[in-house]
């Protein structure tokens, strides 16, 4: 998936801004996306920190008329329309957690702010008035950690996973994979936390930085998975290393990703452009 997004390719321009086992459980079934997406990702992360959603969040609702339509009620609790970051909150949420014949839409509007359209899927519970199972939880927490920045630069990136019985979560065609060739690195966590608690970034690197075998300018713009990250992203070595993952999926990344005692089975992986930079993320 290339953000540029496209399809399970999704490629999302990014601005980067900057022992127990749990069992798992069934990955909810996603559809595979069949083109690129875009979008202009600028994530911070006291966006993501400051703008909390549960996983049981009634702000959220699926509207009567339309199903497709999920309401995000601006009367409840903290407004995320208006605070500080909530909107880039609000529309990573909705790529990631909606499908793509679905959108988010602000109960009361504000000028300047269409839908936010859905695309990855990962949540359908969300809005129900059900909890998001735990593995919902992990699909959206990657995909939305995967887009953090902590730099004013845009940088195309391709997304792309497999779950641990090598299942293809999100996918992506043979040019794009020769195109976006530098493996960044795998994210994973949970970010449906309360306040009181810290939000679980993790990630694992990929190719060395300065790889010269596989180089990518981009990655001095993309800082998830240096140690220490000024992501506040606990970085947890190599993701060749079996401490922190135990199944490797070629060309989609790891899963099966370990921190804290904690085995990770929903992560997604970041490609990034090969050569030089080029913020460009063309269908």
């Amino acid at each position: 998936m290339t953000a540029c997004i496209n399809g399970f390719f999704a490629i999302f321009i990014i601005y980067a801004f900057s022992g127990c086992l749990l069992i798992e459980e069934e990955r909810p079934v996603v559809g595979k996306i069949t083109d690129y997406a875009k979008f202009l990702n600028n994530l911070s992360y006291d966006d993501l920190n400051n703008n909390r959603i549960s996983i049981d969040d009634n702000r959220f609702y699926r509207d009567p008329q339309n199903p497709n339509t999920m309401i995000y009620d601006r009367q409840i609790g903290v407004d995320l329309a208006t605070a500080d970051g909530g909107i880039e909150v609000l529309k990573r949420l909705a790529s990631c957690a909606l499908t793509e014949s679905e959108v988010l839409q602000l109960e009361q509007r504000l000028a300047g702010y269409p839908d936010f359209p859905g695309k990855l899927g990962f949540a359908p519970s969300l809005g129900s008035g059900s909890a998001l199972s735990l593995t919902e939880q992990r699909l959206v927490s990657a995909c939305m950690i995967a887009q953090l920045n902590a730099m004013d630069k845009e940088v195309c990136i391709s997304l792309r996973a497999k779950d641990a019985a090598g299942n293809t979560v999100v996918d992506t065609e043979s040019g794009e994979q020769t195109e976006f060739a530098f493996y960044e690195g795998t994210f994973f966590g949970n970010i449906f936390l309360p306040a009181s608690q810290a939000l679980e970034l993790y990630s694992c690197q990929g190719n060395a930085p300065n790889d010269p075998a596989n180089y990518s300018e981009d990655r001095e713009y993309r800082v998830g998975t240096d140690d220490p990250s000024d992501l506040f992203i606990e970085v947890q070595g190599s993701c060749s290393n079996s401490n922190a993952c135990n199944a490797n999926n070629g060309n989609y990344g790891h899963t099966n990703c370990s921190a804290n005692g904690e085995l990770y089975s929903q992560t997604i992986s970041v490609y990034l452009r090969n050569g030089s930079h080029d913020s460009t993320c063309e269908n």
